[in-house]
């Protein structure tokens, strides 16, 4: 397992688009380090950014003390990565390049300077309140251990709100680049069983699973009984839009329970803080008692 020193709560986010592209015989180092990359790319344009070895390695999660094994392992991921040729096809034009055309590594300033591709760029850019993209904390995607796992709690997350996806089983295979060699019982043994233990398990510390009651199908055909396609289900999350409604009807109902009762008060956050008494000052004391007697006066008018 990678280690973890270091990491906060940092975000990845990229259009969908960016899961159909299989990360062929990527350990899972090295798919820790791309996710890592493509944090810090986030939102950037097409401006080149340059990372320090440290700041990579507490990102990734990267646990290997020396300089040159994470050199080596950095070399590794971006030679597979330049093997892999991005394509989109909208209609009108075929596209087929590599994410990211400048990848430099300087071993005497321990930085990696890296660059996307400008036809690229909106994979990484220009993320809305219900728009396609998928995002995860990155600490969890690299506490996983399994390959396997990684590609799948990617997936996954981008079916968030939906709660589950359907893939054939062909489809499944390419995803997550299982070697054609695995029939069912292999895939089963060596890919279902550790995504379910990782994503849909607590975990030894007591952490929950990334996905509350992770169920895998199993669908078969009519006929022959062959295993056709697997259905992936979970407890789907909230919307953007569903949480900012959420925080909107909490707020409205405080109001209302303000007006019905009106001893309910909304108590700031020093409450409960430990701290010395401090005396009103005796302008402070006036003013107090000036709206007391204000407030006596409209209720004895009331009345």
């Amino acid at each position: 397992m990678a280690g973890r020193s270091g990491m906060g709560n940092e975000i990845v986010q990229y259009k969908n688009e960016l899961n159909t592209v299989g990360l062929r015989e990527f350990f899972a180092v090295e798919q820790d380090l791309f996710m890592a990359l493509c944090y810090k790319m986030k939102q950037k344009g097409t401006e080149e950014v340059v990372l320090t070895f440290d700041e990579l390695r507490a990102l990734s999660g990267y646990s290997k003390s020396a300089n040159e094994h994470f050199v080596n392992d950095l070399k590794s991921m971006n030679e597979k990565l330049q093997a892999i040729k991005v394509n989109f096809d909208d209609g009108v034009k075929y596209v087929s390049l590599v994410l990211f055309p400048t990848f430099i590594i300087d071993r005497e300033t321990k930085t990696v300077t890296i660059q996307v591709n400008h036809h690229f760029a909106f994979l990484l850019n220009n993320f809305g309140i219900g728009g396609k993209w998928t995002g995860f904390e990155l600490a969890v995607h690299s506490r996983l251990n399994s390959r396997y796992s990684k590609a799948m709690f990617r997936l996954l997350k981008q079916w968030r709100v939906k709660g589950g996806n359907t893939w054939g089983l062909e489809t499944f295979r390419e995803l997550l680049e299982i070697p054609e060699s695995y029939d069912m019982r292999k895939i089963t043994q060596k890919v279902l069983a550790p995504i379910m233990s990782e994503l849909g398990m607590p975990q030894e510390d007591g952490t929950p699973p990334p996905f509350s009651n992770l169920q895998i199908k199993k669908n078969q055909n009519g006929k022959g009984r062959a295993i056709t396609s697997l259905t992936f289900s979970f407890d789907r999350e909230n919307t953007e839009k569903e949480l900012i409604k959420e925080g909107e009807n909490k707020g409205k109902r405080i109001g209302r329970n303000t007006v019905r009762n009106k001893k309910t008060e909304i108590l700031p956050g020093w409450v409960g803080q430990t701290g010395t008494e401090t005396p009103l000052s005796p302008e402070d004391e006036a003013a107090v008692n000036a709206r007391i007697a204000k407030l006596k006066s409209t209720r004895t008018k009331k009345e």
